[in-house]
């Protein structure tokens, strides 16, 4: 994509792509909410990750940016050895071919994107990725680095950052990190 949006919405594209995913997974296997994500975008099936997602922006010059997203899924086989644990659509009973999954997420993307071009757009996304959260309200601890901070997952704000409530009762907006439980 060339100038999908001005640079200060681009944080919002990865929860974008994790809905595109979820729902294109869902329509694939014919499953129901399938996927829970994992923030900002990776999609897990019973705590077990299914796909991770990437984006790459890149500065073509004055005013213009290209934004690449990468999808990977776990269609037919998973790695064994993770920090987290793996599944497969294959291992949970669904055969869905790379082409297929392909095929779904080319029609869920374009929707998706055409949605949060909307003034209003990415308040229909955030919505719709906290209906699939998968830890929300639930105590997380998140990994920056060397740095750690522990508490519970309360709310994304307005722009796809995860809100933490802390032991104290302070709130935290958390830009990037590693979600564990």
């Amino acid at each position: 994509m060339i100038n999908p949006a001005p640079t200060e919405r681009l944080g919002e594209l990865p929860l974008l792509a994790a809905v595109a995913l979820s729902e294109a997974i869902d329509s694939a296997t014919g499953a129901y909410r399938l996927a829970r994500l994992k923030w900002p975008n990776d999609l897990l099936v019973e705590g077990a990750k299914l796909s991770g997602i990437l984006l790459e922006a890149e500065a073509l010059g004055p005013g213009r940016t290209a934004v690449v997203i990468g999808f990977g899924v776990n269609c037919a086989t998973h790695p064994d050895e993770s920090i987290y644990p793996c599944t497969d659509l294959g291992v949970l009973g669904y055969r869905v071919s790379p082409d297929e999954m392909f095929r779904h997420l080319s029609e869920s993307l374009p929707r998706l994107l055409a949605v949060w071009a909307q003034p209003d757009g990415f308040a229909q996304i955030r919505s719709k990725w906290l209906e699939r959260a998968a830890h929300l309200r639930k105590q997380i601890t998140i990994r920056n680095g060397e740095d750690a901070l522990t508490g519970q997952f309360v709310d994304l704000d307005e722009s796809g950052h995860l809100i933490l409530k802390l032991d104290n009762g302070s709130l935290r907006t958390i830009f990037a990190g590693d979600v564990f439980i």
